[in-house]
């Protein structure tokens, strides 16, 4: 797990431990005060998809629109689940 109090701390996070394989299930408001707004924590949970390598695999929620929209922004395969996968 790589968790963020500002934008671009998962970046960091990725840099010392490149992830092969990453999820991101749900972009929630428990961070609401840190980030502004959810958009905000959608963007800082997009550096953990951001940072996996062509060779590695992403796993996404595709019935949350914000984190399947997180597909268009990694170069590794990108894996599906939900009830609309």
């Amino acid at each position: 797990e790589m968790s963020a109090r500002h934008p671009g701390n998962i970046a960091a996070l990725a840099r010392i431990a490149t992830p092969s394989v990453a999820a991101v299930l749900n972009v929630g408001t428990a961070h609401l005060g840190e980030f502004g707004s959810r958009e905000a924590i959608a963007e800082t949970k997009s550096e953990l998809p951001q940072a996996v390598p062509a060779s590695g695999v992403v796993i996404l929620n595709a019935d949350d629109p914000v984190v399947a929209a997180m597909a268009d922004k990694t170069a590794a395969r990108v894996v599906r689940v939900g009830r609309s996968a």
